[in-house]
């Protein structure tokens, strides 16, 4: 019986032991690692109408590589995991001007925003803004 007792309280002081272990050691917060940067905006006429359907290509400059997006019904694209690196941003909508962004950079972990506006006009046209879009440093950048 003496033996039964002391199996028991070994059982519960392991048990302890492990519990505390567990809420010492076991949850700590874990983040997602970001290998990528998102550019997101919205797309709008002249009088800040917002264009539906507009075709959105971002290309990566170093590759060539286009990745293609749709404005959704309120104006608005997006566009995530996109390699770290300088890109061009080219808008398409029927009875617009082509829009073209060059040297957009973007960085690992950014969430940058583009508006872009659309000048009325036949899609043969082209309007070419060179410049870089404002760079957004992720939520968990440190400032020196």
């Amino acid at each position: 019986m003496r033996t039964s007792t002391f199996s028991k309280t070994c059982n519960i002081i392991l048990s302890i032991f492990i519990l505390l272990a567990i809420g010492l050691f076991g949850t700590g917060r874990t983040y997602a690692q970001v290998a990528g940067a998102m550019l997101k905006g919205t797309v709008t006429d002249a009088t800040g109408a917002t264009v539906p359907k507009a075709l959105v290509a971002i290309t990566d400059v170093a590759t060539g590589i286009a990745h293609n997006v749709t404005t959704d019904a309120s104006g608005t694209y997006s566009a995530a995991n996109l390699r770290p690196g300088d890109y061009q941003v080219r808008v398409t909508a029927t009875g617009f001007s082509v829009e073209v962004r060059s040297v957009i950079t973007l960085t690992v972990g950014a969430q940058q925003v583009l508006d872009i506006s659309l000048r009325v006009g036949q899609m043969s046209q082209v309007v070419e803004v060179a410049g870089e879009a404002p760079t957004v440093l992720p939520p968990c950048a440190n400032f020196p």
